[in-house]
This record gives structure tokens, sequence and C-alpha cells, in this order.
């Protein structure tokens, strides 16, 4: 009788480690698998910049999690676009494994946050449409405008081509 018992408390000693452990491994893994764990609704936050993926669009890291971030209100020249290259690059060049300010807005349709970035009292989004690395996407940001509008006057990065194409009307045509 005696043995029995003991044998009972060790297979639910057994049983119950080896829940906790997988209930742990679990939690911890679908930690690092979570798409998205910034605030969004204008909340700021500063981040860690971990890798470049675009001249607009860059992975940060944020409570132990890499989440992917969209800069709102431009747009970049695609990678295989005239300019895309050296727009990635001139991102990287400022930001790179740097921690910068991210003021969020929103999840764009594949779930990387929309937001405003700020390097040093940098306004990031601006600063690449002022120098010609980045298209100024929406209404929303006179300043952005205004900036591109400078930058083409100077014929500065993409607006120095003869005739430099929008991103969305590239994206349109491949």
């Amino acid at each position: 009788m005696r043995l029995k018992k003991t044998i009972s408390y060790v297979i639910f000693g057994l049983l119950f480690i080896i829940f906790t452990v997988r209930s742990s491994y679990t939690a911890l893994n679908n930690k690092r698998n979570t798409p998205i764990a910034l605030p969004t609704g204008g909340k700021k936050t500063d981040v860690h910049v971990i890798r470049i993926i675009d001249g607009d669009s860059f992975v940060v890291r944020y409570d132990h999690t890499r989440v992917h971030v969209r800069l709102a209100g431009i747009d970049a020249p695609e990678m295989n676009q005239s300019y895309g290259p050296e727009s990635k690059k001139y991102l990287a060049n400022l930001i790179l494994r740097k921690t910068i300010l991210l003021l969020m807005q929103k999840k764009d349709k594949y779930g990387r946050i929309l937001c405003d970035a700020y390097i040093e009292g940098i306004f990031i989004n601006g600063h690449l449409v002022k120098n010609g690395y980045a298209w100024a996407y929406r209404p929303n940001h006179r300043s952005i405008y205004k900036s591109q509008t400078d930058a083409r006057k100077k014929k500065l990065g993409l607006w120095n081509e003869k005739n430099p194409q929008s991103p969305w009307a590239w994206r349109k045509e491949n």
C-alpha cells in the first residue's frame, strides 16, 4: 500500500513537472513569435533598430520582441527600383543599431506598425523626403510635402533623375 502511494506521488510529480515546463516553453515561444508588441494610437516608445528592410521599413527590438515598422506618410523606392538601394543605405546610415523614438499610429494591412520616427530631434520621415530618398505619400503631413517640393527644386537624391517614378506607380507596373 505504501509503495502504491509513493509511486502515485512520483507519477503525479513527473506529470506536474512536464506540464509546467511545457507551458513555460509554449508561453516563451508564443512571446517570441508575437508579430506586433508595440502600443499604437499615438503612444511614444524608444526602440533599438536591428535591421533595415528598405528605405521606409525596418525591424526594431521592443520588449525582447522583433517588430516590423513602416514610416508613415512616405514611400521610398522599392529595392529593384531605381534609387531603392541608395534609399535603404541612407536610412541604415541614419538609424541602424541606434535607439530611436517612435510615435505609433496604427497597424498597416501587412501587420507593420505605421509610425513617425525621430532620432536626436530629427523627424526621420521628413528627413528622408527632404534629402530625396523617399516620396511624400499622404497629404496629412504638409511639412513632408514642402520638403519634397524643396528636394525636387534642388534635384536632391531621386529627383536628380530625369523622370523619377513613384514607388506606387512602379509597383503597379511590376
